[in-house]
């Protein structure tokens, strides 16, 4: 099996990505997350690059879908308010 990056998942925001990938994380699969820099920038750049993209080795590729899936919610995505990212920012006190 070849290990080249595939993209798993894609998010319209980089926090979803990073909340996919803490989840694979956790379940054990090394994942990155690509072009959340550049929708951070400007997020109307999002369409233009395919989103922030979630990727695991091609490997780890059907493990990482069904440990993404366990996140879905309405239509496939991870979805979280900007407000509850707010609170969950504010709640966080740094060291």
């Amino acid at each position: 099996m070849s290990d080249d990056l595939v993209t798993v998942a894609t998010y319209g925001l980089p926090a979803q990505a990073a909340i996919a990938r803490n989840a694979l994380e956790a379940g054990g699969v090394e994942s990155v997350v690509a072009d959340a820099e550049i929708v951070a920038m400007d997020w109307l750049l999002a369409p233009a690059v395919g989103g922030v993209k979630v990727q695991v080795r091609a490997s780890d590729a059907e493990r990482a879908v069904a440990l993404i899936r366990q996140l879905e919610i309405g239509d496939g995505k991870v979805v979280i308010e900007e407000e509850e990212l707010a609170r969950q920012a504010m709640a966080e006190t740094p060291e």
